[in-house]
């Protein structure tokens, strides 16, 4: 199992055992969520959150999406953050990510968002990473200029959300970015900055098949 370390915060793939601090989270977080994330409603339901998990570790199997929990330091659940849409052909996916409302402002998106950066770029071998906002989702726009994505600009209509279509402001990260972003230490190699750190279980290459 592949697992990224920052100081505040670990990513792994999601495990069955999951499912209920995942539904706890969502149903905290629905007011917040609601607007940007078509899935997170008032009834979303428990059986929701243990489909999701299975729809991650298979998805994870096939490289079709790449999907991590977030936890703190004691192992709360507090988010989560992954690739998708991914894009072999031109060695590019889409990165998102969401976090549990008692949790945001305290910097777990932006840890988040530049390990799975990294992870896409040292692991996955990939050669661009996006990530999409919502115009109006100011919060999400802030984490995605934090983890020092570069915006591009924005796409019209490029969202359906809240009944209607939605402008998107479009962040990118790309292989030249990759010095920006903190060196993954594998099998307990010292790293250069310890902000940052990926200790797999077991041997190094345990991440994603390549296709």
């Amino acid at each position: 199992m592949t697992e990224l370390t920052a100081r505040n915060c670990r990513l792994r793939p999601f495990e069955t055992s999951d499912a209920e601090a995942l539904y706890g989270a969502v149903r905290e977080s629905v007011r917040e969520l609601q607007p940007w994330m078509p899935w997170c409603r008032p009834d979303y339901s428990a059986e929701e959150s243990e489909a999701f998990i299975r729809h991650c570790q298979a998805a994870w199997e096939r490289n079709e999406e790449l999907n991590f929990a977030i936890l703190d330091r004691v192992g709360q659940l507090v988010g989560t953050a992954g690739l998708n849409a991914m894009d072999w052909t031109n060695r590019r996916a889409n990165l998102g990510y969401w976090i549990r409302s008692r949790y945001t402002g305290q910097g777990f998106a932006t840890a988040a968002t530049k390990l799975v950066a990294a992870f896409a770029f040292d692991e996955v071998k990939l050669n661009r990473v996006e990530i999409v906002v919502a115009a109006a989702n100011e919060a999400s726009q802030k984490v995605a200029i934090s983890a020092g994505a570069v915006r591009e600009g924005v796409a019209r209509d490029r969202l359906l959300l809240q009944g209607g279509p939605q402008n998107a402001a479009i962040f990118s990260f790309v292989m030249r970015d990759r010095r920006k972003l903190p060196p993954l230490t594998f099998d307990g190699e010292p790293p250069v900055d310890d902000s940052v750190i990926a200790r797999p279980p077991g041997r190094r290459g345990t991440g994603p098949k390549q296709p």
